[in-house]
Order: structure tokens, then C-alpha cells, then sequence
């Protein structure tokens, strides 16, 4: 990331502790999913695991300027992390996720005007700016079906920034030191996989930027457009 570039607002660590720790989801909530929201990264007590965590969602945000007028959705958008963000910077932010009850704590805290819920298909169709999916397509039981679905939500011309993990050695291991490695079938496609299933449903690519960098990449980030009609 080059010095200047825009970072996105930092919750606080100390909040969504409390949140985890007090709320009564422990037994609707699995680790495993705690897992998909990146909780263990977020609460690590490495804090290079931590950084990285932020660091990622600083690459996607950079990747394309949001407007004030604008109207974006986070689709799995977990504890909340980028919600504060995407709340300062634009008219209206839809969040999406199976289980939207940390990332709603969170909000309430923050006072963030969002409007949660638990299947994309409660967004109204040609209504998105821009849809988020950080780190989230690789869990899909069916890519070309989920892609579809997003390409419907979005207005002409509308964009999908997505990031999704290479699966490289390197990655195996960071995954292996945050414990990711103990849920089977944790991912079902690379990211590689992922661009791909994107281009064939609709969507055009504009840009992708590399996380960290090119050489040491975990993690791949993408714009794209969808195609006119």
C-alpha cells in the first residue's frame, strides 16, 4: 500500500469484545462461523494477524472512490468491520450476512444508519452503486447462481470489488497460524476460480490490485463491471 493512499475507520478492538463476550448468540453462533467472519483475525493476539486484517480492507477500499450519492451493499459483511467506512462515505449501505446480530450490535453502538439482513435477495433489484464481497465468494455452494444474483441487485453500469485468498502455500500457513485450518471445507474456490466465474456471468473486469504486493500475494482484489444488457 503506497504512504497516503486511504485507510478505512478502525473499530475499536475493545467494542466488539464486549460485543462477542456479552451477547447470548454463543450457542447460535458457531466457532465456525465466527471463523467466517473473520473474528479470529480481528481479536488475534498477533498483532501482524491484526494488521493484515485491516490492511486487506484498506486495499479494497482503495480500489475504487465512492461518491456521497452513491448506494453500496456489503454482502457478508460479518462483525461490521467496514461498515463505519462505507456509512461516512456514501448515501445508503445495505449489509448482508447469515448471521447480521454482531455486525447490528455494532452499528447500534456507532450509530450507523444500515440496513441488515440475511439474504441478498431482501435488496432491491438495480438499486446498488457497488456491491463489497471481501473474502466471502469463495464460500459459495453455487458461484455462477450467487454472481447472478449480485449482477441483478446492481444498477447499469454497477460494480462487484471482490478480494479472495490465493490459496498459495504462503496463505495455508497464515490460514494454519490463526487456526482456519480446523473447518473442512472452509473454502470452495480460489480466487483464481472466483475471477473466473465472475467474467462468465456478467461482469467485466476493470482492475485488480495484489495483497500485500505481487510478490508476496495472499490475497487478490477485484473491480468489476457489470455488462449492459
Amino acid at each position: 500500500m503506497k504512504k497516503g493512499n486511504p485507510r478505512i475507520e478502525r473499530i475499536d478492538q475493545s467494542l466488539v469484545e464486549k460485543i462477542i463476550n456479552t451477547s447470548n448468540l454463543t450457542g447460535e453462533i458457531s466457532e465456525s462461523d465466527q471463523a467466517e467472519m473473520a473474528i479470529p483475525s480481528y481479536l488475534n493476539k498477533n498483532p501482524l494477524i491484526r494488521e493484515i486484517f485491516w490492511r486487506r480492507y484498506d486495499g479494497v477500499f482503495q480500489l475504487f472512490a465512492l461518491k456521497p450519492e452513491m448506494v453500496v451493499c456489503e454482502f457478508g459483511c460479518g462483525f461490521g468491520a467496514f461498515l463505519p467506512t462505507l456509512v461516512e462515505h456514501t448515501a445508503k449501505v445495505y449489509a448482508v450476512d447469515l448471521f447480521p446480530q454482531y455486525a447490528q450490535a455494532v452499528a447500534e453502538e456507532l450509530n450507523l444508519p444500515v440496513e441488515f439482513s440475511t439474504s441478498l435477495d431482501s435488496v432491491p433489484d438495480g438499486s446498488l452503486d457497488v456491491l463489497y464481497a471481501v473474502e466471502v465468494l469463495e464460500h459459495l455452494d453455487d458461484l455462477p447462481a450467487g454472481i447472478q444474483l449480485i449482477a441483478r441487485k446492481l444498477k447499469p453500469g454497477g460494480r462487484l470489488i471482490m478480494s479472495g485468498p490465493t490459496e498459495s502455500t504462503l496463505y495455508k500457513i497464515g490460514r494454519f497460524m490463526v487456526g482456519y485450518n480446523k473447518y473442512h471445507e472452509y473454502h470452495r474456490n480460489n480466487v483464481y476460480l472466483l475471477k473466473q466465474g465472475i467474467l462468465d456471468n456478467g461482469f467485466r473486469l476493470e482492475r485488480t490490485a495484489f495483497f500485500p504486493n505481487r510478490l508476496v500475494l495472499l490475497n487478490l482484489i477485484g473491480q468489476f463491471q457489470v455488462k449492459a444488457k
